[in-house]
């Protein structure tokens, strides 16, 4: 009978296919309040309560659907294997902090209520969604068209080519495809290996295309990736009451700045000092509208963030921070270019739509040869860097030649260099 609680048919088929106990890790509860940790796509369990006396559900999942497959299974095993529960009175901290933050009364007024809300961003969610869909119908096409035309004729294609598919993107909803659209140009001619660059791009877009196509099939977090890829991200106020909140201290390691179409964006890179774990946090400012956070580079603080939903979880949300008083010494990497690589292609693997990955390397010797900087590691390996005179003579003036520490953002075949560390001084670039 819990399945009546399921926002449509295909949840409940989900949930009835995790409503084993062999999903579960953890399953307890008293007369108020059930809990339990479902094992999630990942090395990850989601937590999932439910509060009986109003029926009232929560998980940390990024699930759109309330109440999610996962508390529906919940209540699908409560019904079930009742015995399957350990009764206790001691409920885990984030079962507590829900019911404090006001559960029965702030997160859900109603059953009834809380179900029309999911309903109606349900309803805006699927509106958008079948958009998207016809958009990529477009796209597809365009995309046959632009291969079998050849990629060398791309370059007698002029700008108007480009902008009027970005155009008709946006308009389906897919604003994050057609800004990368409109940045192919840019590739174009730039070098050599041009064609080679436009194809991995053009190729990205075409498995995006049958990813979106076969959503439905796919584990949550590749949808999750899928989505951000079109343009669709998760509210922070979702991501804040449902996501893990990890906390450390953060060493703020690099920053790039730009403008879009009047809107400026910042990317400032952070890495945890006892998770180890590398966040991006993503900021915009409209016009002359300031950031409504801001950040040093070379600053550590100690905070709180949250990871949103992905299957090579990067970037981050700051849920709160303090500033210490205390910089980075040292950058902290990978010892060697090869070691980088083989974790740059397991992420790659999970998620292959990343634009730029971070990338902390020790050791390494910075050499100018024929005009054109490089990087050299313990291994001779020679690790390839963005042109740009500004950092050339500031990254040469101080190393001096001598061994350093760096960071910066992998673009898959070249390095943008943003910080580096000498004896136990940072430098930002």
């Amino acid at each position: 009978m819990s399945l009546k609680f399921a926002p449509d048919t295909a949840t409940a088929d989900r949930a009835k296919k995790i409503a084993s106990t062999k999903y579960w890790r953890i399953l307890a509860g008293n007369p108020s309040i059930i809990w339990g940790e479902c094992k999630s796509n990942g090395l990850t369990y989601y937590k999932v309560a439910f509060q009986k006396s109003n029926q009232a559900f929560k998980c940390n999942c990024a699930s759109r659907k309330y109440p999610c497959k996962h508390a529906i299974a919940l209540s699908v095993l409560l019904t079930d294997q009742p015995d399957a529960f350990v009764v206790t009175a001691e409920a885990p901290d984030w079962v507590v902090d829900w019911i404090n933050k006001g559960a029965p009364t702030e997160n859900i007024l109603t059953p009834e209520a809380e179900q029309a809300k999911a309903v109606l961003r349900q309803k805006t969610f699927s509106k958008r969604l079948d958009q998207m869909v016809a958009g990529l119908d477009e796209l597809e096409n365009w995309l046959l068209d632009t291969l079998r035309q050849g990629i060398a004729s791309l370059e007698q294609q002029p700008y108007i080519y480009w902008k009027e598919m970005a155009a008709r993107l946006y308009d389906a909803k897919l604003g994050a495809i057609g800004k990368r659209i409109k940045g192919i140009p840019i590739l174009i001619g730039t070098a050599e290996t041009w064609p080679q660059k436009v194809l991995i791009e053009l190729t990205a877009f075409y498995l995006l295309i049958r990813g979106l196509r076969k959503m439905e099939e796919l584990p949550l977090n590749i949808q999750q990736d899928l989505l951000a890829v079109a343009g669709v991200t998760t509210r922070k106020e979702e991501l804040f009451q449902y996501g893990q909140i990890v906390k450390d201290t953060w060493m703020v390691l690099g920053m790039v700045e730009g403008v879009e179409d009047n809107l400026n964006y910042r990317r400032t890179w952070v890495l945890g000092h006892e998770t180890k774990r590398y966040g991006l946090i993503l900021d915009y400012a409209f016009g002359k509208h300031p950031y409504t956070t801001n950040y040093n580079r070379g600053n550590v603080f100690v905070g709180n963030v949250v990871f949103y939903p992905s299957n090579a979880p990067l970037r981050v949300a700051l849920k709160d921070k303090q500033v210490l008083d205390r910089t980075i010494k040292r950058i902290i990497g990978f010892p060697n270019f090869s070691t980088f690589l083989e974790f740059y292609a397991q992420n790659l693997a999970a998620n292959p739509w990343q634009l730029s990955f971070p990338c902390s390397i020790e050791q390494v010797t910075p050499v100018l040869e024929k005009g054109i900087l490089y990087l050299i590691d313990q291994k001779q390996q020679i690790i390839p860097l963005f042109d740009d005179e500004a950092t050339k003579w500031t990254l040469l003036a101080s190393s001096g030649g001598h061994l350093i520490n760096i960071f910066g953002e992998w673009s898959g075949d070249r390095l943008l260099l943003l910080s580096l560390s000498i004896d136990d001084n940072y430098i930002p670039l």
